[in-house]
């Protein structure tokens, strides 16, 4: 599998509770902060995917300009 590094910056209180809560879940900070992302891009295509079935918002998305997007 392909990586690529990821960094963000966040104010050291935000560290702080990150670091606490990846001690109490005993798992290390890549992993709760891909756990979380994973959870939110799951929830994002569960939406996706419902919004999809709707025909008014399918002759919306059913465009070559918005074609680009269902090869992401």
């Amino acid at each position: 599998m392909n990586k690529a590094r990821l960094s963000i910056d966040i104010a050291r209180d935000d560290r702080r509770r990150l670091r606490q809560a990846v001690a109490r879940h005993d798992t290390t900070i890549q992993a709760y902060v891909w756990q979380a992302v994973e959870t939110r891009l799951q929830a994002e295509a569960a939406d996706d995917t419902a919004l999809r079935g709707d025909p008014m918002l399918e002759a919306l998305w059913n465009n070559a300009n918005d074609a680009i997007y269902d090869q992401l």
